[in-house]
């Protein structure tokens, strides 16, 4: 899952949403960007979303990212020569 920050958001905004997600027992890497900074979501075992995030300042968006399977289901398998 991704976290996408408010373009305002100070770093005890950001902090707060670390702290939330690894509370939930999840590990949180911000990922700093031109403009704001979102967190990606690691090490859920499936659908997660904590209903403290909606109410967290400063978050914008919440992106769940889909599977590894149904990532790389519609893909051309490799195959070496």
């Amino acid at each position: 899952m991704l976290v996408v920050m408010d373009v305002s958001a100070t770093p005890e905004q950001i902090e707060q949403v670390v702290n939330v997600i690894e509370a939930k027992g999840c590990t949180a890497r911000p990922i700093p960007g031109g403009d704001r900074v979102s967190i990606g979501v690691l090490n859920n075992a499936g659908p997660w979303t904590h209903p403290c995030l909606l109410g967290c300042p400063g978050s914008r968006t919440r992106c769940r990212s889909p599977s590894r399977t149904s990532w790389s289901a519609g893909r051309p398998r490799r195959t070496t020569p």
